[in-house]
C-alpha cells in the first residue's frame, strides 16, 4: 500500500466506487448525498481539484482519509488507508 498512491485518488472515483454518484454540480465540485448518512436533499459537496469535501448537514470534512474515517467509523489512519485500498481494489 502506497500512501502516496492513496492520496492520488479521485474522491470522485472513491465515491463512485461505493456506489455514489453525483446529483449535480456548481462552480466549485459536484453534490452528492452523503455517503455515512440518510438525507433527503444532497449537502454533501467535492471539490475534485482541490481534493476535499465537505458535509454541509453535519459540517465535517477533509480528504480522502477523513472521509473514510467517516465509513468505517476509525480515527486510526492506518485503518483509514486500509479501508481506501480495499474498496479501490489496491494490494496492501
Amino acid at each position: 500500500m502506497d500512501i502516496e498512491a492513496i492520496k492520488g485518488i479521485s474522491l470522485v472515483d472513491f465515491l463512485h466506487r461505493l456506489g455514489y454518484d453525483p446529483t449535480g454540480r456548481d462552480s466549485k465540485g459536484l453534490w452528492f448525498y452523503a455517503p455515512y448518512r440518510s438525507e433527503r436533499k444532497p449537502s454533501f459537496h467535492v471539490n475534485p481539484r482541490k481534493g476535499i469535501w465537505f458535509d454541509f448537514g453535519s459540517g465535517a470534512g477533509g480528504d480522502i482519509f477523513t472521509l473514510a474515517g467517516e465509513l468505517c467509523n476509525s480515527s486510526d489512519f492506518i485503518r483509514q488507508a486500509e479501508f481506501i485500498a480495499e474498496k479501490m481494489q489496491m494490494p496492501i
